[in-house]
Parts: structure tokens; C-alpha cells; sequence
């Protein structure tokens, strides 16, 4: 009897709590010393907001173009970009989300995003309505996961469990931050479940992805 054998980068989850808190903090310090010393907001605007105001507009919008370059080799503005971008032959699940991330980089940075648009933007491209801009090459990549099912829950359930682990590691209450911890695996198949309208992977398949560096946006060390 041959078992199955399946490569993963070996993380635990205390070494994901680590080093996405690392990151955290990381993300924090840079945001801080962003907003404290370049001009980048209009007149007025820093004396109307606090540094730690800004940071959650600077979050919000600083991941739209961070990981392009893992998809194209196009640099410069987003029109020098769209000029490379319309002499190429990108299948269109990856043009898509280029575009939603190209428009979200071009809404004003001092504004929060219009949620009700970007929902529309997301649905006349074709894309899932949880689907987040920038971080989406390090799991997708050129890949086309249309019809796939793993890949799409591996996805979303990345999605979920990040989004969950940062509520924590970012929250108010010190304590809840000391105890931050991804979410229970019973839980997680149940959210995956709720989301994809019925499919879940198993708990072990969960617990494999949970030990890639790419599930958790991660980037591996050298």
C-alpha cells in the first residue's frame, strides 16, 4: 500500500502566528513612518487625521499593486502599465483581477473605498464577491483555476483563515492579541462550507495547506 505523500514548507501554526504577527508589526511601523513623513495625503488632510487614523486607509489600499510583478513585468504608472498590459495576451481570469486591482490603486488613498462599487466592479468582471485585490497572485498566480474545485476552496479557506488570525493579532485588547491563534479547523470547514454553498475539503486537506507559507501570504524564506 503506497500513502499518499504531500509536500508542504512544514510550517506549524505557532510558527504562522509568528510570523504574521512579525509581519503585522512590520506593515504597522512602515504605515506609521509613511504617514508621518511623506507627503502623499492632500492639504489639510494630515492635520484633520492622526497617524494611527491614516494607517487602516494606507492598509486598505497598499496591497492593490504589491505582487503584480509575480504576474507581469509591466513597472511604471497604471496607464504605462495598461499600455503593456493591452499588448498582451493574459487569459482573461487574470486580466480581471489586474483590473480590479488597477482601479482600486487609482481611487483617491485619503478616502475610504466605495464598497458598493468595487462589489459591482467584482461582479461585471466576473469575479467572487470575497475576492481581495492584491494579495490574489500568491495563490493563483497564471494558473487557471476555473473548474477546479481544490483550488478555489483552497482559496477561499486561506482567505478566511487569514482574515480571521489579523482580526486577532491586530485587535484592541491586548489579551485577545497574546492569545491570537488561526481558526479552530472544525470551524474553518464549517465557514468554507457556508461560502461555497455546500463544499468543504476535509480536515486533513486543511491541515496540509495550513503548512504552506503561500496560504497564509507568507513569503518563504531563502
Amino acid at each position: 500500500m503506497t500513502e499518499r505523500f504531500v509536500k508542504t514548507d512544514g510550517l506549524s501554526l505557532a510558527d504562522v502566528v509568528r510570523l504574521m504577527d512579525n509581519q503585522v508589526e512590520c506593515d504597522r511601523l512602515d504605515a506609521m513612518f509613511e504617514a508621518e513623513n511623506y507627503d502623499i495625503f492632500p492639504d489639510g488632510y494630515c492635520k484633520s487625521r492622526t497617524a494611527v487614523q491614516k494607517l487602516p486607509l494606507m492598509e486598505q489600499r497598499g496591497s492593490a499593486r504589491s505582487f503584480w510583478s509575480e504576474v507581469v513585468s509591466a513597472r511604471g504608472t497604471v496607464e504605462e502599465i495598461a499600455v503593456q498590459l493591452a499588448a498582451l495576451k493574459l487569459p482573461s481570469h487574470v486580466l480581471n483581477k489586474l483590473l480590479l486591482d488597477m482601479v482600486v490603486d487609482l481611487l483617491p488613498i485619503d478616502e475610504e473605498l466605495p464598497k458598493t462599487f468595487v462589489d459591482l466592479l467584482r461582479g461585471q468582471l466576473g469575479l467572487p464577491q470575497d475576492h481581495a485585490w492584491g494579495s490574489w497572485p500568491i495563490t493563483a498566480g497564471m494558473r487557471d483555476d476555473r473548474g477546479k474545485p481544490a483550488h478555489e476552496l483552497r482559496n477561499m479557506a486561506s482567505l478566511i483563515d487569514c482574515k480571521y488570525l489579523l482580526a486577532r493579532l491586530t485587535h484592541p485588547d491586548p489579551t485577545t492579541r497574546a492569545r491570537a491563534e488561526p481558526m479552530p479547523l472544525n470551524m474553518l470547514q464549517r465557514e468554507v462550507a457556508t461560502q461555497s454553498g455546500g463544499r468543504a475539503p476535509a480536515t486533513k486537506s486543511l491541515r496540509e495547506w495550513r503548512q504552506n507559507y503561500d496560504y497564509w501570504n507568507l513569503s518563504s524564506p531563502r
